[in-house]
């Protein structure tokens, strides 16, 4: 499926995960359900329909999936599982975007 033809769970799943992320680079403190639903205007049970309790996870394995460097070098940093597969090169190149 192409991004235009995403179903309606794929989308509000999307936009889940979107919103998370930027809640998390804005605030990490700030990701949980409620506030999550609260910014997309959804209730707390669509998302906890569509994530469980890991909704943390969910994101910051989105945010490794898109390549958004800044939150994988905090992973790096942290020695996350999450980026526990890729190669020193992979890692370099996150870390030289973050600090250009």
């Amino acid at each position: 499926m192409t991004a235009n033809n995403l179903s309606y769970s794929e989308t509000v799943r999307k936009d889940i995960l979107t919103k998370g992320l930027e809640i998390f680079k804005a605030d990490p403190a700030k990701l949980n359900h409620h506030f999550v639903a609260k910014e997309l205007g959804i209730s707390n049970a669509k998302i906890h329909y569509h994530f469980g309790t890991d909704l943390k996870q969910a994101v910051l394995s989105y945010a490794v999936e898109q390549g958004d460097s800044h939150v994988v070098v905090g992973l790096i940093a942290s020695k996350d599982r999450m980026v526990a597969h890729m190669t020193k090169a992979e890692r370099q190149k996150h870390i030289d975007v973050v600090f250009a």
